[in-house]
């Protein structure tokens, strides 16, 4: 708190210390880096969004395993919809999926485009984001009910989580053919009084499991 309205209060001496070029220039400059987000791409309205990923590296320690990417991009300027949407790479399609989706009169305006990828010492990947027909895909990630347990199963790594109050929010891990550890809710002073596993992404790419603790006195753990 004490730094939050520490540097608000700086700001207005700041800003009476500049003159208006300067002033200008600023917020000029600040709208360029607005414009100009690395971490939101634009979907072009004639023609792909082309994805790159480079190792400058090129070190034989330095590599990227199998790992799951996700891009924020804006749709806008394109008039797409969800299902018109197909990733490739060389012309092979490729498992991806949208999350995050806000749209307007059912055309993007935006959405998180994920989808797994790895990446080679000194390797590149050029991977396309364009207008087509879909390709169906099977679920990287399947889902089991066993007991009070929801255990989701990536092929190469299981977790479980629960369905009913009485546990943390990870069960346990599965590893060498066993599962490991140990869960416990720990709310000194305040009692549950409601406890929901609710899934809010499915598809090729991934599942999310949102899971809420409502606590006596207003309080929830998310």
């Amino acid at each position: 708190r004490r730094l939050f309205r520490t540097t608000c209060s700086a700001l207005p001496t700041f800003f009476v210390n500049i003159t208006m070029k300067r002033l200008a220039l600023f917020f000029l400059c600040a709208s360029a880096a607005l414009a100009a987000n690395p971490f939101i791409h634009e979907f072009p309205s004639d023609g792909p969004l082309v994805l790159v990923l480079k190792d400058r590296l090129d070190h034989p320690s330095y590599w990227w395993p199998r790992t799951l990417l996700n891009y924020r991009v804006h749709f806008e300027a394109a008039h797409i919809r969800p299902q018109e949407l197909v990733l490739s790479e060389a012309g092979k399609p490729l498992p991806m999926q949208l999350s995050e989706i806000r749209l307007r009169e059912g055309y993007l305006e935006s959405a998180l485009v994920s989808f797994l990828a790895d990446l080679p010492s000194g390797g590149e990947h050029r991977f396309e984001l364009s207008r087509g027909q879909p390709q169906s895909f099977p679920s990287g990630v399947t889902e089991e009910r066993e007991g009070n347990s929801i255990i989701l199963n990536t092929g190469t790594a299981r977790v479980r989580l629960p369905v009913v109050e009485g546990t943390g929010p990870i069960q346990q891990f599965w590893r060498d053919g066993r599962w490991l550890g140990e869960s416990h809710r720990i709310t000194p002073g305040r009692t549950v009084t409601s406890f929901q596993a609710v899934r809010e992404d499915t598809g090729p790419v991934f599942i999310t499991y949102k899971l809420t603790w409502t606590l006596s006195g207003g309080a929830s753990y998310i």
